[in-house]
């Protein structure tokens, strides 16, 4: 009798174990599927975020037009009568937006640029134009190549799409 019940005894601490391990793993899943979700969520706002980035940059002769907008990219180089267009992929438009994010676009006005080469015709004078959610920011002329450090990583990364 004490061997039925020991066994009967594991049996039943077995079952409620493995009740509890489901328990877990259902548990794990819904995290798994938490965190998906709000990744999903987060990638679906910043496709969701209007805006329409023009970078431009012009000195005698010589002049450069990107503009993003809506998962494209538009290409002018010294004064073509039509832009080159291209699609930027979901990843390039998410690295994009990300760069974007990291500028604080009501303080473009006040940016500084680091260098003046294009006062004397040493560089294009560049600008950053940023329509974002109906609002219009921009910066003071830069360098081209020298952007004020605050849009630095934005301004590489879509001269960086603008090369294909």
């Amino acid at each position: 009798m004490k061997i039925i019940t020991i066994i009967l005894s594991a049996i039943i601490l077995n079952a409620c174990g493995g009740a509890k391990d489901a328990t877990n793993t259902a548990k794990n899943v819904d995290d798994k599927s938490d965190v998906s979700a709000t990744k999903q969520t987060e990638e679906n706002k910043m496709q969701q975020t209007a805006y329409n980035i023009e970078y431009s940059a012009s000195t005698r002769g010589s002049s450069l037009m990107v503009s993003a907008k809506d998962g494209k990219l538009r290409l002018q180089e010294n004064g073509e009568a039509k832009p080159g267009a291209m699609e930027i992929s979901q990843k390039q438009t998410l690295g994009l937006l990300s760069e974007l994010n990291k500028v604080d676009v009501k303080k473009l006005s006040e940016l500084k640029a680091p260098s003046n080469a294009s006062h004397y015709d040493g560089a294009m004078a560049a600008t950053l134009k940023i329509i974002k959610d109906g609002e219009t920011y921009q910066t003071p002329a830069f360098d081209h190549g020298n952007p004020p450090e605050e849009i630095k990583g934005l301004v590489d990364y879509i001269l960086s799409l603008s090369k294909g």
